[in-house]
């Protein structure tokens, strides 16, 4: 129990970070997205 509380406020320290690495990763898989489906559309 003491480890999900450690982890719990960890994850909230680490909350801003966690959020900029998801942003880049999402854009990162748009812009691959989008490039599959101009080539697939020619």
């Amino acid at each position: 129990m003491l480890c999900v509380i450690l982890s719990s406020k960890h994850i909230l320290i680490a909350l801003p970070y966690f959020t900029r690495i998801y942003d880049t990763i999402y854009k990162k898989q748009k812009v691959q997205n989008y490039l599959y489906s101009s080539i697939y559309r020619v």
